[in-house]
């Protein structure tokens, strides 16, 4: 296992987190499901300015995401 080195988690712990992060990926959604994520505007807004995006950009990173 590879060596993180960070002092406030464990390895294991950080591997095991994105383990389960990962296993509870899916690939497929309703559209209930769908539309019961909201998008924060606030967090666009903060995101656009700070990476310097279009907030076209941003919106198409979050609808990736």
């Amino acid at each position: 296992m590879k060596k993180y080195n960070l002092g406030f988690i464990s390895d294991d712990d950080i591997f095991q987190h994105v383990k389960d992060t990962v296993m509870k990926y899916r690939f497929q959604i309703d559209l209930a499901e769908f539309n019961s994520n909201l998008i924060d505007p606030v967090k666009l807004t903060f995101d656009s300015k700070v990476y310097k995006k279009d907030i076209e950009d941003v919106l198409e990173s979050e609808i990736i995401r």
